[in-house]
């Protein structure tokens, strides 16, 4: 397991909040199988990433309700409202009516695996709470970070275990889906999947010209050439 507070860089609201004091505050986790591919869950505990929203602002596309809301929490759909300040980040299950709290709570308990037990910074800092407290502390974010690994062979054989969770797996995939068109699957197969069955890479073509130009800049060659690179 791993997480990544975002320190001080507060992006998101608390639950019924008026002030930015949380970060996506990532968690992944990964658990090997025999012969299907591993679970990988990579998720951050707002109800989207910000790399998203600045990629649909990118392509010129609206996001979906739920995202973003108002200052009065009414959904916003064009992403430029973000980083405008206009439109704010939802925690992971939108309201509290639609789980809002489960998020809030995953994000809290990132900070203080990542922040307060490791002594870096959090992102409920109490000068946020000061007038003109805008961008207070930015400019040392002082993230945190937690992992965690498990012995497999402590608790039980690691065949075992890896043959177990191939049962458990490829009962998801069997599931019978609620359309034909779209199966069943879990975190970390579609990935998998992707990698197995060509060797390009699909990018937004803003983050490919920013790659380029920051690979210049440090004198270092691209890790793909533009024949590998499907450039949206």
């Amino acid at each position: 397991m791993a997480m990544t507070n975002l320190g001080t860089q507060t992006i998101a609201r608390p639950l019924n909040g008026k002030v930015n004091m949380l970060g996506t505050n990532p968690i992944a986790m990964s658990a090997p199988a025999q012969d299907l591919p591993p679970f990988v869950l990579d998720m951050s505990t707002t109800v989207v990433a910000t790399g998203k929203i600045r990629s649909a602002e990118r392509r010129g596309e609206s996001i979906p309700e739920g995202w973003l809301v108002d200052d009065n929490s009414l959904p916003v759909t064009d992403p430029a409202a973000f980083d405008e300040g206009t439109g704010h980040l939802q925690m992971l299950g939108g309201s509290l009516a639609t789980g809002g709290a489960k998020g809030y709570g995953l994000a809290l308990m990132v900070d203080i695996l990542c922040g307060v037990l490791s002594g870096a910074s959090v992102g409920p800092d109490s000068r946020l709470l000061e007038k003109d407290s805008e961008n207070t502390g930015q400019e040392d974010q002082n993230i945190g970070h937690f992992f965690l690994a498990i012995q497999v062979d402590a608790f039980r054989p690691k065949d075992e275990f890896n043959s177990h969770m191939d049962q458990m797996l490829q009962t998801l995939l069997s599931c019978p889906p609620v359309t034909p068109e779209k199966k069943v699957v879990y975190p970390g197969y579609m990935e998998a999947t992707a990698r197995s069955n060509t060797d390009e890479v699909t990018m937004d073509k803003t983050v490919f010209e920013q790659l380029k130009k920051l690979a210049a800049e440090l004198h270092v060659t691209p890790p793909a050439s533009e024949e590998l690179v499907n450039v949206r």
